[in-house]
């Protein structure tokens, strides 16, 4: 997915990365710590959204977001 489409999640609540962040030091885009991203990020089409540790959909929640 694209940027455009990743940001929709990101509003919402959910976690967005890289499909090639799997490997690297970024487990997501964490808005928080004020993310910066590389001009390549924006232009790249890998975008995924994090489902796992969802626990609840209304309002997202993860699981480490409870702890």
């Amino acid at each position: 997915m694209d940027i455009h489409s990743a940001a929709q999640y990101l509003k919402v609540g959910y976690r967005i990365r890289r499909t090639a962040w799997a490997v690297g030091p970024y487990d997501y885009i964490d808005l928080s710590a004020n993310a910066h991203l590389k001009p390549e990020s924006l232009w790249a089409n890998d975008w995924e959204v994090v489902t796992e540790g969802v626990v609840s959909y209304f309002p997202i929640t993860y699981k480490d977001e409870l702890e």
